[in-house]
């Protein structure tokens, strides 16, 4: 049987199983900010079009509420407008489809590293990567405004495991660190 004991701290949640395997849930695209940008991108969208069909009224002649002659601005701002939708529509699917949420699973009995991330649909709709714990160099700890943990694997392959912005505060990322290092038995590591 399975327990399962939330551990909550200010930037992420681990839920332990089994007392073997400690899972941390990484979010992905749906966040208040990516929705802001989905909004102003197709606000701006909408505008671009709006004195597009503007300035192509005015050639026409059937319309003097716009003032712009020169016919390649409208033509220009159609285009921006097309690319702005397009750009909106992305940011739209990346919402849907939850691009890059997934966890971290750390297995102490099998002693395996399992990395869990959704992409879009098709072919590659479940990314998945396992790691032996033996093939771990060392955690790395990028010392920078982004606060991004990373995960070292032989021949110098560096894997970030945490997304930036992930952690509130440098002392939570070290926290954290200092956990897998011990958990994994590698040394920790600063960038």
């Amino acid at each position: 049987m399975l327990f399962y004991f939330l551990i909550k701290s200010r930037s992420f949640n681990m839920i332990i199983t089994n007392s073997n395997i400690y899972r941390i849930n990484i979010p992905g695209f749906r966040t208040f900010s990516s929705f802001g940008m989905l909004t102003i991108f197709f606000c701006i969208s909408l505008y671009f079009c709006f004195f597009s069909f503007l300035a192509f009224q005015n050639m026409v002649g059937n319309s003097n509420f716009f003032d712009i002659s020169f016919y390649p601005q409208g033509l220009a701002m159609g285009f921006y407008s097309i690319y702005c939708f397009f750009l909106s529509l992305e940011l739209l699917l990346k919402l849907i489809y939850d691009i890059g949420a997934g966890f971290n699973e750390f297995d102490k009995e099998k002693k395996i590293i399992r990395i869990f991330r959704w992409g879009f649909p098709g072919n590659v709709r479940r990314v998945e990567s396992y790691i032996p714990f033996m093939f771990v160099d060392c955690i790395k700890i990028k010392i920078d405004s982004e606060n991004i943990l990373y995960l070292s694997v032989f021949d110098g392959f560096i894997l970030p495991i945490t997304p930036t912005g992930f952690f509130d505060s440098f002392d939570s990322l070290e926290q954290y660190a200092i956990y897998l290092a011990q958990l994994i038995g590698v040394p920790l590591v600063y960038i």
